[in-house]
Formats: C-alpha cells, structure tokens, sequence
C-alpha cells in the first residue's frame, strides 16, 4: 500500500480505499527521518515528550529517548554521507497502535567524525523498528533491534 493516495473528506485515503491510521502516518515520517538522518525538527511534533527509546546493544545503551537516537541517526548520517537503506517489511496494527519496519542500511564510512578516521568500509546491517503511539497518535515508545558489532566491523571500526 502507498502511504496516501487520495483525500476523502478529513481522513486519508490508501490504496486500498482503507482510511490511513495517523498513528501509521506518522511511523512512516518517523522511520524517513532517522533512516534518511534528517533529524529531530522532522518528527518531533509526532513524538510524545519523554518518548522512550531501547535497543539491547553497546551503541545504545545510554540512549534513552526517542529525541537521543533521532539526534544519532543525524550525527551518523554525517559520518556515512550518502547512505541509503531498504524497507523490507512494515505494517501497522492499529488495535495496539503498533508500528513495525524490517530494513536494511547500506553506508560507507568517508565522513568525518567516528570512533575512526574515514576507513572507506561499507556495511549492509539489518535492523527492526517497533514504534508504540498514544491515543493522540504520537510515539511513546521505539525500539531497535540491531546488531551493532556486524556493522561496526563493517564499518573498519572493530
């Protein structure tokens, strides 16, 4: 299903004919903004304040917010320029207000910044998101499902 395809009144329209959840609007402009490092001003009026964010890996494990990785994603964007990922996968069940992407991200590192000079190694890393919404439709909760130490060598980092 295209995210939007038409207008009906005030509700959004998919593909299918199906009103478009905005909680499910809303997963996608917040997967765009970490995966294409656009960072915080994109979603932050999609977030719900104090918003939390997990990921069981070393990269992670003091980032507590949604906003924390947002800003992240934005840092690593400079350190791999041109970056791209693939979604897989996603849906949306909106009877739990739950958001999930399957990706893959694709980068090389020949930025400046990182543990490292610029290696010029490229990784291919998959990841999942599962983003939890309130009843205004806004993230309470994301996590990340990623192995760190695979891109990271990749990346010339390890």
């Amino acid at each position: 299903m295209k995210l939007l395809s038409g207008v009906l009144g005030k509700k959004k329209i998919g593909d299918d004919g199906k009103p478009v959840h905005k909680a499910w609007e809303h997963a996608n402009i917040a997967q765009l903004a970490c995966d294409e490092a656009t960072g915080w001003e994109g979603c932050k009026d999609i977030v719900a304040e104090g918003a939390t964010f997990s990921c069981q890996c070393d990269t992670f494990k003091d980032t507590k917010t949604v906003k924390e990785y947002v800003d992240w994603c934005q840092g690593f964007g400079k350190i791999c320029p041109g970056a791209t990922f693939t979604v897989k996968f996603k849906t949306f069940d909106p009877d739990t207000s739950t958001a999930i992407f399957v990706c893959s991200y694709h980068a090389t590192h020949t930025g400046e910044g990182g543990p490292v000079e610029a290696t010029g190694k490229s990784t291919d890393t998959d990841y999942v998101y599962k983003m939890i919404f309130n009843d205004d439709d806004k993230i309470v909760s994301m996590s990340k499902v990623w192995n760190d130490v695979w891109a990271c060598k990749g990346l010339g980092w390890m």
